[in-house]
């Protein structure tokens, strides 16, 4: 095709039977990496963890020759959100909101930060006191709608 009929050379010089090449992913296991972003994702209810991956020793991802250091993941810790105090979880033994803060606790807890309040987060992830942490992340590989990707399960803080 040309420019003539309205497209560029460029863009339909591919074939999606050999073309196209997966994302490789971070095998299961744990891994370190230090903090580089934390914010409050308020539409999905989340305090969402950038983790940059470093100090593996070299470990590869699934395609042989990507290392996993330099590669970034997520971790999110799940807020209350309204009609949580209602909902029942699936075992039926406490409500969202209930289980959402006892994980809360828990999580800051293992990582020795001193949070109680919803305040104390938004001041901490404000004044950036969580940049720079070192952590090590249990990764996972999921399937989602028949595509494979990485997600972090937990998060510890690496030096206590």
């Amino acid at each position: 095709m040309s420019e003539e009929n309205g497209t560029n050379a460029a863009m339909d010089d591919f074939n999606l039977d050999t073309d196209v090449v997966e994302n490789p992913l971070i095998p299961n296991g744990n891994y370190s990496g230090n903090v580089t972003g934390v914010t409050i994702d308020h539409e999905k209810h989340c305090i969402v963890w950038k983790i940059a991956m470093q100090g593996n020793d070299g470990a590869i991802m699934s395609d042989g020759e990507t290392e996993v250091d330099g590669e970034t993941v997520f971790f999110r810790n799940w807020l209350p959100k309204p009609g949580d105090e209602v909902e029942m979880t699936s075992t039926g033994k406490q409500t969202k909101r209930q289980s959402k803060l006892n994980n809360l606790a828990k999580f800051f807890k293992a990582m020795n930060l001193p949070v109680v309040t919803m305040t104390d987060i938004v001041n901490a992830i404000e004044e950036g006191d969580w940049i720079g942490l070192d952590v090590t992340v249990a990764v996972a590989t999921r399937e989602w709608q028949g595509s494979f990707s990485n997600e972090v399960t937990k998060m510890t803080v690496a030096h206590l």
